[in-house]
């Protein structure tokens, strides 16, 4: 199985459906040069056996890493899928339901942030909350115990999604970022 978020938006309509089919259809491209493997273990996680495909040349083998491990990240990827039951006015009062578009587009945030974090510190993102957000959108939400944030994904794929997020020595973070911005910046601030 791969994992690569850019393959989201793909033909089918395919959804992880339980904890040993999470990520049939999602892959995390490599950045730059890099080419990731994933280290062979003894017991077997349904993502024990992530890899990029392809052959890895001699001067690729000297850049090769350990492949982020998305293990945290899957059982609150697949519990999120639930909110795809939801449907128009699911709450009684005319509320829009949750798209798959939406669905996969906060997936594909949620593995981008979690690539981009081990990708400049080797850190493993905490898994968020993935949550019905008002108006069709989903909300990515983090509680650590220094920090909060939380990452709006709109129904609308032409808004830009919406960040929160405050310390508990007083610092704020807020703003907006579209799909192919950087927000390593704000990863970093969520790990402070």
């Amino acid at each position: 199985m791969i994992l690569r978020a850019s393959s989201i938006g793909a033909a089918t309509n395919k959804v992880p459906t339980s904890v040993n089919d999470p990520f049939s259809r999602f892959e995390v491209p490599p950045f730059g040069n890099t080419v990731y493997r994933r280290k062979a273990r003894q017991s077997a996680t349904p993502l024990s056996h992530l890899a990029f495909s392809g052959s890895i040349t001699d001067a690729e083998a000297s850049t090769t890493q350990e492949f982020p491990d998305f293990t945290a990240l899957q059982p609150v990827i697949v519990d999120s899928t639930k909110l795809l039951s939801l449907k128009d006015d699911w709450d009684g009062e005319g509320s829009p339901g949750y798209s798959t578009a939406t669905w996969e587009r906060a997936i594909f945030i949620l593995l981008r942030e979690a690539e981009i974090l081990w990708r400049y510190g080797r850190v493993t993102l905490p898994a968020p909350g993935i949550q019905a957000g008002p108006d069709g959108s989903i909300d990515l939400h983090w509680k650590l115990d220094t920090v909060e944030l939380l990452i709006n994904i709109p129904a609308n794929t032409g808004e830009l999604f919406t960040y929160y997020g405050d310390s508990k020595v007083g610092q704020i973070v807020k703003g907006s970022f579209g799909t192919n911005m950087s927000t390593q910046w704000l990863m970093l601030w969520l790990i402070q």
